[in-house]
């Protein structure tokens, strides 16, 4: 039963933090994909660091990050996905840096944190503008 709370506590936990910095969206996508990807990065460490035991594996763990992180937006994308296009690049980047993050957990070392950290981050600013252009150019109501 205490797997049970565990799993529920971490999925709770990053539905709290996707609650703390999804507000960045509404300032720019870049940047509610930069702050996002950090922050779950960082995060998906700190849990794989806490919770992994033998009962509690790093898959379970990551489904808990990933189900928190998306339970609030899987809704919204299913109601209005052709709505919801235009930010579909936060999401992928943020799945990308939970991974990155159990890839930080697994090799823990600096080179690795430095090369995960510069690559989301390169994503969370090119990615979004790019993927904007092309959504306004094949998507967007013109």
């Amino acid at each position: 039963m205490n797997i049970y709370r565990e799993w529920l506590k971490i999925a709770g936990l990053s539905l709290l933090l996707f609650i703390l910095t999804c507000w960045t969206a509404g300032i720019h996508f870049a940047l509610a994909a930069g702050v996002e990807s950090v922050c779950f990065l960082v995060f998906t460490w700190y849990c794989l660091k806490k919770y992994k035991s033998e009962a509690m594996t790093t898959t379970m763990i990551v489904i808990a990050i990933i189900v928190g992180r998306f339970i609030c937006e899987i809704p919204l994308r299913i109601n209005d996905f052709g709505g919801t296009l235009i930010s579909i690049s936060v999401p992928v980047i943020c799945l990308a840096s939970i991974f990155m993050g159990v890839l930080c957990f697994y090799k823990n070392k600096m080179y690795v944190w430095g090369i995960c950290l510069a690559l989301i981050l390169a994503y969370s600013f090119v990615v979004p503008c790019e993927w904007f252009l092309y959504w306004r150019e094949n998507f967007s109501d013109k």
